[in-house]
Parts: C-alpha cells; structure tokens; sequence
C-alpha cells in the first residue's frame, strides 16, 4: 500500500490476491521484498505524476517546485502489506504566490474629504528647513483585489484589503484586523499537500496510480521469477 500525505491509494484486492498467491507457492521469493518494490516504484511515479499535474492545476509559482520540497518514505520488507509514505511539506503559501490584481494599492484619499493638513508640533517632526510636516486628513481609497489558485479561474474578489510589501521582499495581501494601530493579517493559500491531495490533482490521478502499482507488482514478481529462472 502506498501513502500520499494522508491519502492512500488503493489497489484491485482480486488482482493483489492472485500475486500474492503465486509468491506463496515459491519459498524462495520474498512477498514482502516484491511488494516492497512495487510501493516504492508507485510512490516514485506518483511524487512526479501529482507535482507535475499540481503545477498544470494551480497559477503561480506556489506550485512551482513541488517535486523538491516533497520526500519519499520507502517501504521495507517487513510485514504482510509493506508501506511506503510520499510526503509534500510546506507551510500555506500566500496567496499572492498564485495570482492577484491589482498588483499595488498605494495609499490614496478621496479628494472630497481631505479638509485640511493637520500640524504636527514635535520638534522631531520638523523638516530641515524647519517647517512643520503636516499629515494629510481624510478617508483613505479602499481597494477591491481579485485574488484565485486555480489556473483559468479569476478567483475570490477580496474587500477591503491592501498589497504590502515587507523589507524582506515578500509581498502580501492583507487586511487589518481592526483599527489602523492593529496587526494586519495575511491572506493565505494552499499549502503544498492541499494542493497534491485535492480533486483535481490527487482525485484525477488516483485510479491511474492505482493501476501503476498494480502493474509494478506483476512486474516484480516477474523479475523475482526470472531470477530463479521460474520464467
């Protein structure tokens, strides 16, 4: 049995049987060792199947070196069903990591409710030529930004929130979670892992891996018979 993060997948028990039957009428051939080989092929073909079919699904370069980031946990000969475990680890990407529009929202007032320039008296906030630096009172433009994942699909329209850019380069979309003074919050995407387990990706792609392993089960129990020279 193969293990995606938390999904399994599954195989014909009618054909799985027939294998194992054969392998217990040869003492000298190991179910576990042939079934062990046949996960790891599966789980092999599956960490290149599901990133390459998540890079199609999603936009962006969130799903762009899936492959790397992921790990394969092999399977060993010990046990009736040896299980292998194929790992994608990431934390949510934000979701300007997919798509969005606008790319900016700069910091603008609605011309009708700007009064006046409010003075600010710390000396600290004097300019070099010693005039004061006033702070422009009014309401500030609020922005509406198309946000999405999904490759083809223009996404979530998002209220009230703005794109910041952080000293570190990263760039996100966020909204307050209050007044002005308080923490913003990042609006976030999927991770790697939701990505390879959705519908579209795992769901397509998980009667063909089925069979895969199907298949690489009679084909190693091929290649143990041809190396006692059964075949």
């Amino acid at each position: 049995m193969s293990r995606i993060s938390s999904a399994q997948i599954y195989v014909n028990p009618e054909d799985l049987r027939k294998i194992v039957g054969a392998l217990g009428k040869i003492e000298r051939i190991s179910e576990e060792a042939v079934l062990s080989k046949a996960v790891n092929a599966t789980l092999k073909k599956a960490q290149r199947v599901l990133s390459k079919k998540a890079k199609i699904s999603y936009a962006g370069e969130a799903s762009k070196g899936i492959r790397d980031r992921s790990k394969i946990e092999k399977a060993v000969a010990r046990g009736i069903e040896p299980e292998g475990t194929l790992r994608f680890r990431s934390e949510q990407h934000a979701i300007t990591k997919f798509k969005f529009s606008p790319r900016s929202t700069p910091t603008k007032f609605l011309e009708d409710t700007v009064k006046h320039f409010r003075r600010l008296d710390f000396k600290s906030q004097k300019r070099p030529d010693g005039r004061t630096i006033g702070v422009r009172v009014g309401k500030q433009k609020r922005y509406y930004v198309h946000a999405g994942q999904i490759r083809g699909n223009k996404g979530k329209l998002f209220h009230d929130v703005f794109v910041v850019q952080f000293k570190s380069g990263h760039i996100a979309l966020a909204e307050r979670a209050g007044k002005a003074r308080f923490p913003i919050n990042q609006i976030l995407g999927s991770s790697d892992m939701m990505m390879t387990k959705s519908k579209r990706v795992f769901g397509a792609e998980e009667e063909n891996i089925a069979k895969f392993y199907t298949e690489q089960c009679a084909k190693s129990l091929t290649q143990a018979l041809q190396r006692l020279g059964k075949t």
